[in-house]
């Protein structure tokens, strides 16, 4: 287990693993954004902005780090290579930033200032700009799009929707059976189901079900993040219980649960190889940690 700390005290809201697994991208409180080594345990660069940003994505091909603001501000496209800002788009209030893993576009989700909710992006090889596309629910705050061109995000009516992430139209519509809008939504590496964040709940959907496969509340506190391993035999969650939990999806069990002393866990990954996993924390700290 590693212990870093990018941010110093900050807040540390969201982490991305290069594709290669040696460098981690996070976001913190205090604006600033960092690449750090996870071999020399160095800054590669670190930029600072006067604007909060709450979610950060790395491009497939490794060559882009997008943020995006935990409220209203700019979406901004740095050179993972030194840090340097090649685009921003336009303020919208906050929500989440992705790369398409099918074709390498880059994606931001939105509210607009009369709360319909919007994705706009660009394509990062041309950098021609992707219109503003009306999405069909409001409160689509979070997202996530598989490598099988599938795209999710939730809606108003207490569930989250399907779509191709070409078309945008809904293939499958899950209202109703949430308690609530959901917060995080992760694809499985194959696309069959859904890990949904939800207050106090965690559940996976598979695709077509309305019943959940797994769930699992923690008492008095919220979940906040989760991710799935590469191969979809685990996922990793966190919330503000402290704890970061470890599921062995084939049994929906428990496998492993660790109280790092991070503070709240704001954010969670898995390295693209599946070996290390990293969980970013309310205190500043990121802990990277091999998985048995």
């Amino acid at each position: 287990m590693r212990i870093y700390r990018p941010h110093g005290t900050q807040t540390c809201y969201a982490l991305a693993f290069t594709p290669e697994g040696g460098r981690i991208a996070s976001c913190s409180l205090d604006g600033t954004t960092v690449l750090t080594d996870l071999t020399t345990n160095e800054t590669v660069w670190r930029r600072h902005t006067r604007l909060v940003h709450g979610s950060i994505a790395i491009s497939p091909d490794g060559k882009f780090v997008a943020t995006g603001p935990h409220w209203s501000a700019h979406a901004i496209i740095r050179d993972i290579r030194n840090g340097n800002h090649l685009r921003i788009l336009p303020e919208f209030r906050g929500g989440k930033v992705t790369f398409d893993p099918s074709n390498g576009n880059f994606w931001r989700v939105s509210e607009s200032m009369y709360g319909t909710p919007t994705l706009a992006g660009f394509k990062p090889n041309s950098w021609e700009q992707i219109p503003d596309i009306a999405l069909p629910f409001r409160a689509c705050s979070t997202i996530d799009i598989s490598s099988k061109g599938l795209l999710t995000a939730g809606t108003e009516y207490r569930g989250f929707f399907v779509a191709s992430s070409t078309t945008l139209q809904p293939t499958w519509v899950f209202n109703n059976v949430l308690p609530s809008t959901p917060t995080c939504l992760k694809f499985s590496p194959d696309a069959q189901h859904i890990a949904v964040v939800v207050r106090k709940d965690l559940y996976v959907f598979r695709l077509f079900q309305r019943e959940p496969v797994l769930h699992h509340s923690i008492p008095d506190r919220f979940y906040q993040t989760v991710a799935w391993s590469p191969d979809g035999q685990h996922l990793i969650a966190g919330g503000n219980d402290k704890i970061v939990r470890v599921f062995h999806f084939p049994t929906k069990q428990i496998k492993n649960e660790f109280a790092w002393r991070i503070g709240d866990v704001m954010d969670v990954a898995y390295s693209p190889d599946g070996l290390s996993a990293a969980a970013a924390g309310r205190s500043g700290k990121i802990v990277v940690w091999d998985i048995d």
